[in-house]
């Protein structure tokens, strides 16, 4: 899709965001983008889209990764999975904007570089992030008995709607869309049966 809108652009994107973990690595469109000079912003870099898949979150039962963060780790400084997952997407080039509302994970977070030199302050060697690319498209997204679906939404009332998609395992809702007031576009979803959206009207409320 983004060589197609490359190849009639008049401008082209500055940047690009996708979802981008150890087990979803989007190599191709990395390499798309850094070919044509464009940035890529990951999103759920510690592997929460997998609720969206119906699937465990892999990133943080990963053996692998969890082998990472103990070799990598001082005796001044205890590494995280979470640690290692954010270095990778630095060091493969990527924007890293991960996403929390624990004051704990934020201020990790806030850490993922040096106040003084503005450097990493952990930096994987090549092996290690040769292990982590290692689990791109490893695991599974969806049990083939799960039946996919395409939802259609259309907006009946005279207000426009912002469109959420709410986490089978409960959690914040994702905005996945906007639907305009009565006689607008509709919007049209891949998803999985059994999954929930909820509608909220653009200036507040429900």
């Amino acid at each position: 899709q983004l060589e197609e809108l490359l190849g009639f652009a008049r401008v082209k994107p500055h940047v690009v965001q996708a979802w981008m973990d150890p087990f979803h690595a989007n190599k191709q469109l990395r390499e798309t983008c850094a070919k044509h000079g464009i940035a890529f912003m990951a999103y759920s870099s510690l592997g929460t889209q997998w609720e969206a898949q119906r699937r465990p979150n892999p990133v943080f039962s990963s053996p692998e990764l969890a082998h990472v963060a103990r070799r990598v780790s001082t005796k001044h400084r205890t590494a995280s999975i979470a640690d290692v997952v954010m270095a990778w997407v630095v060091q493969r080039h990527a924007i890293a904007i991960p996403r929390s509302r624990s004051p704990e994970h934020i201020k990790a977070n806030a850490q993922l570089y040096d106040d003084e030199t503005g450097r990493l302050r952990l930096v994987l060697n090549e092996r290690d992030l040769e292990v982590v690319d290692g689990l791109d498209n490893s695991f599974q997204k969806a049990p083939a008995n799960d039946e996919e679906v395409a939802a259609t939404f259309e907006n009946e009332g005279d207000e426009a709607v912002h469109l959420f998609w709410k986490p089978p395992g409960g959690g914040v809702p994702v905005k996945v869309g906007e639907l305009a007031p009565k006689g607008g576009e509709r919007v049209t979803i891949s998803t999985y049966r059994g999954h929930s959206f909820v509608a909220k009207l653009a200036r507040g409320g429900e």
